[in-house]
């Protein structure tokens, strides 16, 4: 981490809100990288935020972990705000969950930025804009479809099972004995590899269904 030295810019308006969203502005707009630091006297909290070119990656503060320090900062209402391009980390620990809590605050910075002078083009949009690019809560495939190959698998089996006694019981019933046997063992040999084909064909199924939920929830 560097030290810090000249800040970007520290926003000297009275009211927190409007101050906190105009740094978040100006850090978007600028593509910024930096440290934006929220002192809470009031409660004495503190949270730092670090930027790179626009994107949080790591969140910091008074609290032990940092969806703590999050959690924290939705139920502020009044703070110092201050953001430095000198401070910054070169590493990422942002995870899913932070990026739930962030995006969070954010919406309701939006929501409070139309009581301010602040134009709609300039806050509408910011939550979309700051989280786009952060990690995203993993797509959870329903059971069916994450074990779709071992369902697959099970029904086909049961169903060439029902089909093989079907068979046999016809072939008993109106065949003579060395004819069943002839029969029987032609019977089971294409059970068999019509069960390969069945995994071989499920196998693949399940490939391309997690494939193209792992593409919908890039995409997304």
């Amino acid at each position: 981490m560097k030290g810090p030295s000249d800040s970007l810019f520290s926003v000297p308006r009275i009211d927190y809100y409007e101050n906190v969203i105009l740094s978040l502005i100006q850090i978007r707009d600028q593509n910024s990288s930096g440290r934006l630091s929220i002192r809470n006297v009031e409660r004495f909290g503190l949270a730092h935020l670090y930027f790179q070119r626009s994107r949080l990656t790591h969140v910091a503060g008074d609290k032990r972990h940092a969806e703590e320090v999050l959690q924290e900062l939705l139920t502020w209402s009044k703070g110092q705000v201050r953001f430095d391009t000198a401070v910054v980390v070169d590493h990422e620990t942002l995870t899913w969950q932070q990026t739930d809590l962030f995006a969070h605050w954010l919406a309701l910075l939006e929501m409070r930025g139309a009581t301010y002078s602040i134009t709609h083009a300039q806050v509408t949009g910011l939550a979309r804009q700051l989280t786009q690019a952060l990690p995203q809560k993993p797509i959870t495939l329903p059971e069916r479809i994450a074990h779709y190959e071992e369902h697959e698998i099970v029904t086909q089996e049961q169903q060439l099972q029902r089909f093989s006694e079907s068979v046999s019981l016809l072939v008993e019933r109106t065949l003579p004995a060395e004819q069943r046997e002839q029969l029987l063992h032609l019977s089971t040999v294409a059970v068999q590899r019509a069960g390969r084909i069945v995994r071989r064909a499920s196998h693949a199924a399940q490939e391309l269904t997690t494939r193209l939920a792992k593409n919908l929830h890039e995409d997304a």
